[in-house]
Order: C-alpha cells, then sequence, then structure tokens
C-alpha cells in the first residue's frame, strides 16, 4: 500500500504534463515556442505537437524506472540480488 501511496506524485505530474500539452495543442496556435535566449527572447518557433515531446519522455522514463524497480536483479550489481536480509 506505501509503494502505490509514493506513485501517486509521479502519476499526478504525467497527467498534468499531458493536460499541458493538449490544452496547449487545442489552443488554436500554429507554432510555439521552443528555445529562448539569454536575453528572453524566442529563437526558435516549432509546431505544437512538438509539445507532447516532454510529456512522451516523461513517461517512457517513469515506465523504465519502475519497470527497473520491480526487477533489481537487471541492474548492474557485483553480486545476486535476494531478499534475504
Amino acid at each position: 500500500m506505501k509503494k502505490q501511496i509514493k506513485e501517486i506524485p509521479s502519476i499526478l505530474f504525467l497527467m498534468i504534463s499531458f493536460g499541458v500539452a493538449i490544452r496547449v495543442m487545442t489552443g488554436g496556435k500554429e507554432e510555439v515556442p521552443l528555445h529562448w535566449n539569454v536575453r528572453g527572447e524566442i529563437d526558435s518557433w516549432g509546431d505544437t505537437w512538438t509539445i507532447v515531446l516532454l510529456p512522451v519522455i516523461a513517461l517512457a522514463l517513469y515506465g523504465l524506472l519502475t519497470l527497473l524497480q520491480r526487477r533489481p536483479q537487471w541492474y548492474n550489481y557485483p553480486c545476486k540480488v535476494t531478499t534475504k536480509k
């Protein structure tokens, strides 16, 4: 139960990031800013679908880290991982 409760902030972050991406995509703009220079001026623009890239990367990392957490034997440990204490 405690493990499931610890996952709530991560899942909320993913849901919020996808929600923001969908809101930006449906906002009617054709381009979104991608990069700002030191003075805070926009120097790179991209299509609205590029805004989905960050939440997709976050979801992939979350999935990979969750999988590795459940399979500790896949880590590169110098000894065998067991449940013994």
